[in-house]
């Protein structure tokens, strides 16, 4: 029998071999077969662990989404004011998604598979953690606001809107390249920092030189 140790490091090798294949194959061609090969163990396991394929792709998509509210919350720190905060959530997810490559391409499609029933089971709770993030970075820009950091002529919202864009975009293209070329997270998180804090026009004494 194996201890809760044992039994939380294989649910994990599970979802991690889940990940691979759900991310290659995609949820309607994958079966529960290619998910036990390439976790190395026996499909009667995954059973001891997952109702079916159905629950194993929600828990893979939840598990991963919860191991990234992790890493952004470990490395914040109380100090930070909103600027370091948004860095530090910045370079968060792109680490992240530099060690988890799959994930970019596994959640492009995992709100699009499966039944009408299955997308809303996948929906429900992924919606709540994406309000939970939105309400804190509404906090962060708020308050980046209030301390004169941030312009208070432009709805909280749409500036939310460019920030997690920017995120998103910077995470799928850095995976795509990652392997072609060496990735700067820094340098990348200073990009997107300055178009935030910066935006892209000139001001007018720069326009003139």
């Amino acid at each position: 029998m194996y201890g809760k140790s044992q039994k939380a490091e294989k649910k994990r090798q599970i979802l991690q071999a889940s990940l691979e294949v759900f991310a290659q194959k995609g949820y309607g061609p994958t079966v529960l077969d290619d998910v036990a090969a390439n976790a190395n163990i026996a499909k009667g396991t995954l059973y001891l662990y997952f109702k079916d394929k159905e629950d194993l792709y929600i828990n893979t998509v939840l598990h991963f989404f919860e191991l990234l509210e992790a890493e952004i919350r470990d490395n914040l720190r109380s100090d930070m004011n909103p600027a370091e905060l948004l860095r530090s959530v910045a370079a968060s997810q792109l680490k992240f998604f530099i060690r988890h490559k799959d994930y970019i391409r596994f959640s492009i499609t995992s709100l699009n598979s499966g039944s009408t029933t299955f997308r809303k089971k996948l929906h429900e709770p992924m919606q709540a953690r994406m309000h939970k993030q939105f309400d804190s970075l509404t906090h962060i820009f708020e308050q980046g606001k209030s301390d004169g950091m941030f312009r208070s002529d432009i709805p909280t919202e749409d500036i939310i809107h460019a920030y997690v864009g920017m995120l998103n975009e910077a995470a799928r293209t850095t995976c795509m390249f990652a392997a072609q070329r060496d990735i700067d997270v820094e340098q990348t998180i200073d990009r997107i920092m300055r178009i935030l804090t910066e935006g892209i026009a000139l001001s007018k004494e720069e326009s003139r030189t």
